[in-house]
């Protein structure tokens, strides 16, 4: 009980100081001196190494943010600095759900998410698209357009999936239990869409944690972070097109 409590505090209060407060050094300090405390404990190694995964992932957001490389982009930077602490650390892959586990046995529901999701999402934004700051090249042509949205999207369900449904997951889930990382990672994850420029503030915490509990339910439930990727996917690249339309018409 109580490493599930520490493990809550510190992922909720690094991920509320980084994203929604802005204060990215602070988040680090706090998760360095989390994790030194706890890493070489016996009874705290766990959580020492999923504190260590996020260290990982805000530092190395903080760096290249620097350098004026921002999120999306810092998301492939991000996912090989994970995988370099996988490397060096060997634990077994098999753990990080990248085999094909039960998918077929999932695929409805993955569906089913795909179109909810989008509904949700796709509503949000048209309601509230006075209040967004567009992102698609609307000048463009439109088969251009196209093109760029089904690349954003598989580059977005990718990277995400394996951070966070993969690699994060697996780190919390081994100090608090998978019902516990599952809720942690889609806070963490919602977190961050408090500055995503469509979905922001309140709204987009809601929205992205609301998601990313969907797919981490997915994820664990089918042994597998492809059926994620596949409803990420989907629901970026309709996102996309919804955008494409609003803009040009």
């Amino acid at each position: 009980m109580k490493l599930t409590v520490l493990t809550t505090f510190g992922v909720l209060i690094s991920g509320f100081a980084y994203f929604v407060l802005g204060q990215g050094y602070w988040a680090l300090a706090f998760l360095a001196v989390f994790t030194l405390v706890t890493r070489f404990t016996k009874d705290y190694s766990n959580l020492g190494m999923a504190t260590q995964a996020l260290f990982v992932f805000c530092g190395i957001s903080i760096g290249i943010n620097e350098v004026g490389i921002n999120y999306p982009y810092s998301l492939v930077i991000i996912l090989t600095g994970l995988i370099c602490l996988i490397f060096f650390e060997g634990p077994e892959w098999g753990l990080f759900r990248l085999g094909f586990g039960k998918t077929h046995l999932f695929f409805k529901l993955s569906m089913a998410l795909a179109v909810l999701f989008s509904l949700v999402i796709c509503g949000y934004v048209y309601w509230n698209y006075g209040n967004i700051d567009n992102p698609v090249p609307l000048e463009w042509p439109i088969d251009a357009i196209l093109i760029l949205g089904l690349g954003f999207a598989l580059f977005m369900a990718i990277m995400n999936e394996m951070i966070f449904r993969s690699f994060l997951f697996q780190r919390i889930e081994a100090a608090a239990g998978s019902g516990v990382a599952n809720l942690l990672q889609a806070m963490f994850f919602g977190f961050m869409w408090y500055k995503v420029p469509v979905t922001n503030g309140v709204p987009g915490i809601l929205l992205g944690g609301t998601f990313g509990f969907a797919l981490g339910y997915l994820a664990q439930k089918s042994g597998s972070i492809y059926l994620s990727m596949f409803v990420h996917f989907l629901v970026i690249f309709i996102l996309f097109i919804e955008l494409t339309l609003l803009g040009k018409l």
